[in-house]
């Protein structure tokens, strides 16, 4: 066994290595698309949670509201009842 390479094991290598090189660089160059790709979709899954918590913060304020209308009425019905104007 010798210890230099041949030239055509030495181009072996090199052909090799350079389609490991080949396959990195195809792997950069679609990293910026997959990366795009995740964050366009955690951008969508935080504007449905966020759509989600309007609702619901909308919702439970029309409740607090028609409760605090009804209470106003009531009391206001009251104090007519009081004052002796029904």
């Amino acid at each position: 066994m010798t210890q230099y390479l041949t030239k055509e094991k030495f181009q072996q290598h090199e052909k090799r290595d350079e389609d490991r090189f080949n396959c990195v660089n195809d792997k950069l160059n679609q990293l910026p698309s997959v990366i795009e790709d995740k964050i366009t979709i955690a951008m969508n899954e935080m504007e449905l949670k966020m759509l989600a918590e309007f609702k619901s913060m909308r919702n439970s304020l029309i409740s607090w509201s028609l409760a605090g209308c009804s209470i106003l009425i009531v009391f206001a019905g009251l104090i007519a009842r009081l004052l002796g104007l029904f």
